[in-house]
């Protein structure tokens, strides 16, 4: 099942965004649909080379079924251990609705891990949501690299 889909780090240049900025937008709105991004941050984001942005594609299509992005976090607002330049802040993973509980976030999550290793990288950070399975799956995932959990409030 795996093979039909591809992860690529996505190279951040404006013609690369325009070819996938309406999908972008539409898997975005889908899957937070109280609070996407908007299109602007999005854009700013994905071109933003500083951020490392992985794409979910179908092999044979090549259509974009999901991505996802982290960026560097500034050294006041890294949380735990991590010093400046060496965690990144995961800001959003989508995946299109009728591809979700496939497993394929994993396909997406090795992608940018070893970006991010890449371009030295110690830590990662994030917020998950308890409500739609996403922080049990990451917990269960990542038990034995995950080094503080807490609970928050969040609109999303």
């Amino acid at each position: 099942m795996f093979q039909s889909f591809v992860a690529e780090v996505f190279d951040g240049d404006t013609d690369s965004w325009q070819k996938i900025k309406s999908n972008i937008i539409i898997l975005e709105r889908d899957a937070f649909e109280s609070a996407p991004f908007t299109e602007e941050e999005l854009e700013r984001d994905f071109l933003d080379r500083e951020n490392v942005i992985v794409l979910l594609r179908k092999k044979e299509s090549q259509e974009v079924i999901g991505f996802t992005y982290a960026k560097p976090c500034e050294p006041e607002t890294a949380d735990g251990p991590a010093k400046p330049g060496e965690t990144a802040w995961m800001w959003d993973t989508v995946i299109k609705k009728e591809y979700q509980g496939m497993k394929l976030v994993g396909i997406m999550m090795e992608s940018l891990e070893d970006e991010l290793r890449t371009r030295g990288f110690k830590y990662l950070e994030r917020n998950t949501r308890e409500a739609n399975g996403f922080a049990q799956n990451g917990a269960k995932h990542y038990k034995d690299r995950i080094i503080k959990s807490s609970p928050l409030d969040s609109k999303w």
